[in-house]
């Protein structure tokens, strides 16, 4: 069989730290090569490929790294360049499946009667739920291309039940043309890590949250919350919120500028972090924070679980999935006293918590890449369990 990936999200070798989909890509690429001996596959690429994955293909074989072509095209005609001339490519390329893990497929090749399996991941449906949180201009693809990707791809793959569920929802998509497979943890989040710098007052422990500076990370309720504990836990504590600025993140500034004199230096947005120094900085969290109001997976708290840190996370969407086996500690993220409370916790049974280290890593066992590329592979192969 003859399976074709979209990478077009692997911008650059770092690309896989900076943004969720490119990180999915990455791992789920470089995994199937790695247990997949039987299939040939043409990953297309707008950038160079990362080093290791050059590598992997290079001693597995009967890989093609190919580019996508008239990628000049993107700024100046971006409808021609991601719906006709990619269709076209993909078309030529003579696949037996192919795969877009970034939520939307050429319009082009959906209509082709000659074209292969489509498989698509959709990571979530926030936009639908909620537009508000989004910045404007993405009309298109929200009420044309993804609408179409969903109807007419052969198969779609979700991170989560969440996800599964706003599909159904939607667009009316039968049970059967949907796959859950979550994603994995990179192995290292798991070991004990060599100490990095933190960006935080020097000797001060710290309460952690890690992710993109956009409204459904309720940002500005965490930082009031943490504003709002005793002056003996905020002269102590700081609060570090690190990752690059998305869209809409000026009220998180503001929420920080609000806060009291003596309070407000407690609180650092660092923006991004070195991504090789990220298993340090989650181990040494004395909690990681993910109060977001909706996700559609929630991959940093996995990867917090992995290193054995006390979290806390939202009763809400995909959040609420990764709950009940995992002892992390639910707060209504639309209540600043709820996540205030889940912080003072967090200090106070420091003891109870770090008993539970062991459970934490335990559940986040359970999330591994390999099982993402196995599930991956038997949808391509049309036996996946449905």
């Amino acid at each position: 069989m003859r399976i074709g990936i979209d990478c077009r999200t692997i911008l650059s070798e770092n690309a896989r730290y900076k943004a969720g989909v490119a990180h999915y890509t990455y791992y789920l690429v470089k995994y199937l090569l790695q247990i997949d001996s039987d299939n040939q596959y043409v990953l297309f690429f707008e950038d160079d490929a990362p080093p290791e994955i050059r590598d992997i293909a290079a001693k597995r074989g009967r890989v093609e790294i190919v580019r996508w072509r008239f990628a000049s095209y993107k700024r100046f005609l971006p409808y021609v360049y991601s719906h006709l001339l990619l269709s076209s490519q993909v078309g030529k390329a003579k696949l037996d499946v192919f795969h877009s893990p970034a939520n939307v497929v050429p319009l082009r090749l959906l209509q082709s009667r000659n074209r292969p399996r489509v498989v698509v991941t959709i990571h979530d449906l926030a936009i639908y739920r909620h537009p508000e949180w989004f910045p404007a201009g993405q009309g298109f693809a929200v009420k044309y291309v993804v609408p179409k990707t969903i109807k007419f791809a052969d198969h779609i793959i979700v991170p989560s039940r969440t996800t599964a569920a706003d599909i159904q929802e939607f667009f009316a998509v039968r049970e059967k043309r949907i796959s859950i497979i979550p994603h994995g943890v990179e192995e290292r989040y798991f070991h004990a890590a060599p100490e990095a710098p933190v960006p935080g007052r020097p000797g001060h422990p710290y309460f952690l949250f890690l992710g993109t500076l956009e409204p459904r990370k309720n940002l500005p309720r965490l930082i009031r919350a943490y504003g709002s504990l005793p002056r003996e836990i905020t002269s102590q504590y700081d609060l570090i919120l690190a990752g690059s600025r998305g869209w809409k993140y000026e009220d998180i500034f503001e929420a920080a500028a609000a806060l009291k004199e003596g309070v407000r230096e407690g609180v650092k947005i660092v923006g991004y972090y070195p991504g090789e120094n990220l298993p340090s900085l989650l181990q040494g969290a004395v909690a990681f924070l993910y109060p977001s109001l909706y996700e559609g997976f929630g991959l940093p708290v996995l990867e917090a679980l992995a290193g054995g840190c006390p979290v806390i996370v939202s009763d809400r969407g995909a959040l609420s999935e990764i709950a009940p086996e995992s002892g992390v500690l639910l707060v209504d993220p639309e209540s600043e006293a709820s996540i205030g409370q889940a912080m003072t916790k967090a200090i106070r049974d420091v003891a109870s918590l770090a008993k539970n280290r062991a459970a934490r890593q335990e559940f986040a066992r359970k999330f591994t890449w390999e099982r993402t590329a196995k599930e991956t592979l038997a949808v391509y192969n049309g036996t996946s369990h449905k």
